[in-house]
């Protein structure tokens, strides 16, 4: 099995499953109230439920991981060993994240990186992850791997 790091965002509810194979995730920012959570780790989505249904004033913005939390996580995988990483995001119409994950990708050496905009949220990215595992499991390279994700995008409603 080819040794492809895989880093999807928290937008897609990857935190919320297990995998049999590592997936890393960068997580969106929540502001809730200006007060700031990272999805998933300072805040679960039952909290976060819980806040909309019952907090009527509460102010919600979101933002996107900066360009140097996403580099940290390329160093962290390339430290692992991974010469290759696969990066699905949520979509670049609703995040800047997509943008600041190939700009990162610019700022390291020594590893390829295939940023892949999942031109959705949730489900989408999600089902894109697992068609991407399954691809990894075959043997198939990082190239091959983001190319037949990139043709399944359109195919997504």
């Amino acid at each position: 099995m080819n040794k492809i790091g895989i880093i999807i965002c928290s937008a897609s509810g990857a935190d919320y499953e297990t995998f049999d194979y590592p997936v890393e995730t960068i997580h969106i920012n929540l502001h809730l109230n200006d007060v700031l959570y990272k999805d998933f780790v300072d805040i679960k989505a039952d909290e976060f439920y819980y806040r909309i249904k019952h907090e009527e004033d509460l102010d919600i913005k979101t933002s996107q991981p900066s360009v140097g939390e996403v580099l940290l996580k390329y160093k962290e995988l390339k430290n692992k060993g991974y010469k290759d990483i696969l990066v699905i995001t949520i979509s670049s119409k609703l995040s800047g994240t997509y943008q600041g994950c190939v700009l990162a990708a610019g700022m390291i050496e020594g590893v390829n990186i295939r940023v892949v905009d999942s031109k959705s949220v949730s489900y989408g990215e999600m089902y894109l992850l697992v068609e991407a595992l399954k691809l990894i499991k075959e043997g198939k390279s990082l190239d091959e791997v983001a190319d037949t994700i990139e043709a399944i995008i359109p195919k997504i409603d």
